[in-house]
């Protein structure tokens, strides 16, 4: 009983921490230091809109950012706007055989006042992978590229250098 009653208590506390969110067409996501958006040519491709609403495409990248986002001053705003997106469906995502899973994006960062503190564009792919995976494994891969990108591309544009675990290793003597 205790386990269902932590449980219960735990999914409350994750519930009411979310932020809130502006839109709910499924095309954009709102809060308070992040703003995505879907660009209009995707809007007028009715196979991608239906991919980015079904698999929740935008609150995944919303999640994946949230970390990234607490290391910028207060009050600045994260503005992303998805201009490309791709996620193969059917056989062809299952063999690999017609390209990879994409998303592309330009991002903006602004202070309290406006101002532009950074601009870049991003760009994430999970390669053509031969592994039998069905979409949403393949997305939570793609997702997860696409913010490792924003955190390497963030940190330089705000003059940090990015920790790259695992790569520089220190040895006891």
């Amino acid at each position: 009983m205790k386990v269902y009653w932590g449980v219960a208590v735990s999914s409350l506390i994750l519930v009411l921490s979310m932020p809130v969110m502006g839109a709910s067409d499924g095309l954009s996501i709102s809060s308070k230091q992040l703003k995505i958006v879907v660009s209009k040519d995707i809007k007028a491709a009715s196979e991608k809109v239906e991919a980015i609403k079904d698999y929740k495409v935008l609150s995944r990248i919303q999640n994946e950012l949230t970390g990234y986002l607490e290391g910028l001053p207060a009050g600045a705003r994260t503005e992303i706007v998805i201009t490309g997106f791709r996620l193969r469906s059917g056989a062809s995502g299952f063999f690999g055989m017609s390209g990879s899973d994409e998303i592309d994006a330009r991002v903006t960062i602004k202070d309290k006042k406006k101002k532009q503190l950074a601009y870049f564009t991003l760009s994430a792919d999970n390669g053509r992978s031969g592994r039998s995976q069905p979409p949403t494994r393949r997305l939570v891969s793609l997702v997860q590229e696409f913010g490792q990108e924003f955190g390497i591309k963030l940190n330089f544009s705000m003059g940090k250098l990015p920790f790259f675990p695992g790569i520089i290793r220190v040895y006891p003597r």
